[in-house]
Order: structure tokens, then sequence, then C-alpha cells
């Protein structure tokens, strides 16, 4: 008995060593796997979540490396029945990068979130009603409080954000008016320890601006006891502008000041 058991133990551990060998080397050498044959579980996932049609109709790719990724194509998200628009949301290219070694210290750390080609179509009805809120079908039953658990992984940071060619379109049918706001380009860092950089340009309108904002490390960004600092300057309806803010909190609501100086 004691024989056969030695040799069970030995064959899990040979078992559990070999997997993460294989997922080792594929770290190593950067091996690429098409996820493709998942989406249909994806799409009938999200589309119960948000109570419309989640369309995947491009290829999804797990790549593994030192920061193993995820790249998913041509995303479709189906407006309301009732919207003026076919899609609430439309996206050529998502991915995420997320740090392997973060991620065995219980530390969610992202190394690049990306998106291109993407358009949001948004709107109030005649009724006030927004596309993007979720409209219950039924009542839901009352759910009892369940006991608070801490999240498993704790966000540190984000090395590298960048998204081009976004285009959110609003409308309001019960004044009639519409506004579009395009970002043709942003790109931005939080990396642990060091200040929060964005910088974004695009138009409102027929409008452009051009801004650069800089701010406190994102350590102090996530701390809900201090406030964050940060500072705004660039161009905005064809003048300079330059800022000073806080961002804090108040009885758990976000509040920002801004000393704004054209």
């Amino acid at each position: 008995m004691l024989s056969l058991l030695r040799w069970l133990l030995l064959t899990i551990v040979g078992v559990v060593g070999v997997s993460f060998a294989t997922v080792l080397v594929m770290a190593m050498l950067g091996v690429t796997i098409d996820l493709s044959q998942l989406r249909g579980s994806v799409e009938s996932s999200a589309s119960r979540a948000l109570e419309r049609k989640v369309s995947i109709n491009g290829p999804v790719v797990l790549e593994f490396s030192g920061w193993p990724s995820i790249e998913v194509r041509d995303i479709t998200v189906a407006n309301v029945a009732d919207g003026r628009a076919d899609y609430l949301f439309t996206a050529g290219l998502a991915r995420l990068d997320i740090g392997m070694r973060s991620l065995l210290k219980g530390e969610l750390q992202i190394g690049e979130i990306s998106a291109e080609a993407v358009n949001l179509y948004l709107e109030h009805d005649a009724q006030g009603q927004a596309n993007w809120e979720v409209r219950p079908q039924h009542k839901a039953d009352p759910v009892e409080p369940q006991d608070r658990h801490e999240p498993r992984f704790s966000f540190i940071g984000l090395d590298e954000l960048s998204l081009q060619q976004v285009a959110v379109n609003y409308h309001d049918a019960a004044l009639n008016k519409s506004v579009l706001f395009e970002l043709d380009t942003l790109y931005g860092e939080a990396s642990p320890g060091q200040p929060v950089t964005l910088a974004f340009a695009g138009h409102v309108q027929q409008d452009r601006y051009d801004l650069a904002l800089q701010g406190e490390a994102i350590e102090q960004l996530l701390d809900p006891t201090t406030s964050w600092s940060f500072s705004l300057k660039g161009m905005l309806y064809g003048k300079q502008i330059a800022a000073q803010g806080e961002l804090g909190r108040r009885s758990e609501v976000p509040v920002v000041a801004v000393e704004l100086a054209v």
C-alpha cells in the first residue's frame, strides 16, 4: 500500500513538473495559440451579462511569453432594439499583456492595454433612457448580504496604455442634439513608483485638442485615504491651457478640484 501511494505521489509530481516545464518553455519561446474555437462560449457569457448580442468576428490569439498576452480582433456589441445605431460598441483590435511574475506574487501588473479602431455610440432616447444601461427584464429577487472578501490579486500598475482611432458618438433624442468626440491617439504610462503620464490628441466636433497630463504615482491614485495631484497642459479650443488639480474622496464619492489658467 505504501509503495502504491509513493508511486502515485511521484506520478503526480512528475505530471505537475512536466506541465510547469512545458509552460516555461512556451513562455521562453513566445509560443502563440489560436483560441478562436472558444469565441462561442465567450460571446454567450458576455451577451447574457450585457443583455445584448456580443460578437467576436476575428481571431482570438494567446501568446505565451514573460508577459503573456491575449489579442482579440473585430468585436461588436449590439445596441438596444430601438437605438439609432446598429451597435453600442465596436473595436478592430484589443490587446492585453499581464506580468507572469507579478501574478505568482498575488499582484496584477499589466504590461500593455491597447485598442484600435474603437467606436462607441451613446444615446438618450426621448424618455431619457440611456442605451448603455442594462434594462432588466424582471425584478430581481432580493439577495442576502454576503461577507465581503479581499480581492485575490491587488492591482499595482499599468506600464503602457495605447489607444488609436477612438470615436465617441453621443445623441440626445429629447434635445435632438449630437456630439462627436474623436481621440486620434492616446499614450500613457503608470508603472509602480513612477509618475502617471498621459498624452492624448483628437477633436471635439471640429475643434482640435492636444493635451498632456502628469500625476503622482499610481500607488497614490489607488490609495482611498489620500488625494492624488496632477497637472494638465496643452491646447484646447485653439488656446493654450494649464491646470493643476487634485482627485480625492468625500464620503466614498470621487471629488475633483481643478485650477485652470488660459
